[in-house]
């Protein structure tokens, strides 16, 4: 009788035992076996943003496309584009007696070399504010016919400002005091120099169209367009560089965007294989490395 008993027990305990198993079968957590080691890795991130980046290409072949589309090839005419602008010019002025060019920030006179090969009858105002640049800008330009030398620098309004450079390097003179210390550079050389308005200088010298303004003036392209604002209207094209000198006077491609299409102009970015059509602001064209850009009259 009391095994009896026992066994009815023992059965009604396993039964007991067997409903709670049942019941909480889907609601506990089911414990693994593997150890810390053997844990499975989390689930791959949804969202694209979270997913590990992309390793970078090459640098040799970022570097090709950069400069296949014009960012970082400003600094030679022969190997940046710049002779394709002056193709187009030839085009334009293929019947014109007279060509009138400005040259801003002529330097040593490379380009304005350039332009005299392309298109023979143009006739080039070259401003050069350097006073040592100038000179040499004479010597290797003084023979040549149809040339204007200007040693003073343009800008928003007429005045003295201060110039500074490197003696070493003196395409980088600029009127800002540049902030070079990654390239180990600095410009602690000064020179006070003159400054004119493109206005005020083609009113004086009877100037009534350009064909082609070409600046290079180490971020103060803005300024010298602001000093413009009656003759630009009369511009067929403008050549402009943008590049880290627009760090230093804290302008932006944004600020040319809005100024050239306030006159009904079109942009394009120059590049070693020709142009590449710019037809709306973004802000990935805020880049700093040099580049040349050509604005031009719409059709």
């Amino acid at each position: 009788m009391s095994f009896l008993i026992m066994s009815n027990v023992t059965i009604l305990i396993l039964f007991i035992v067997f409903l709670v198993l049942f019941i909480t079968k889907d609601t506990c957590p089911v414990t693994s076996s593997k150890t810390e080691t053997e844990v499975e890795a989390p689930p791959a991130p949804r969202h694209a943003l979270d997913q590990p980046p992309l390793p970078p290409p090459p640098p040799s072949t970022l570097h090709s496309l950069l400069l296949n589309m014009g960012i970082g090839v400003g600094g030679d005419v022969n190997s940046s584009g710049e002779l394709h602008v002056l193709d187009k010019l030839s085009q334009n002025t293929q019947n014109a007696s007279t060509v009138t060019v400005i040259d801003v920030g002529a330097n040593v006179g490379d380009w304005t070399t350039s332009v005299l090969q392309k298109v023979p009858q143009a006739y080039v105002h070259c401003f050069e504010p350097h006073p040592v640049t100038f000179q040499t800008l004479q010597k290797n330009l003084g023979s040549r016919p149809r040339i204007t030398f200007v040693n003073e620098g343009l800008g928003s309004e007429t005045g003295t400002l201060t110039l500074y450079s490197n003696p070493e390097y003196d395409g980088l003179s600029s009127l800002y005091d540049r902030e070079l210390n990654h390239f180990g550079l600095s410009l602690d050389h000064q020179h006070e120099v003159k400054v004119n308005t493109l206005d005020l200088y083609c009113d004086s010298h009877n100037l009534t169209k350009i064909d082609l303004l070409k600046m290079d003036v180490e971020g103060h392209e803005l300024q010298v367009l602001h000093g413009a604002l009656e003759i630009i209207k009369f511009c067929d094209m403008v050549q402009f560089e943008f590049g880290g000198c627009n760090i230093d006077s804290r302008t932006f491609f944004q600020d040319f965007w809005k100024y050239f299409h306030a006159q009904n102009m079109d942009i394009v970015r120059i590049t070693p294989n020709g142009f590449l059509p710019i037809d709306k602001y973004e802000e990935v064209l805020e880049q700093f490395t040099t580049t040349n850009y050509l604005a031009f009259r719409k059709k």
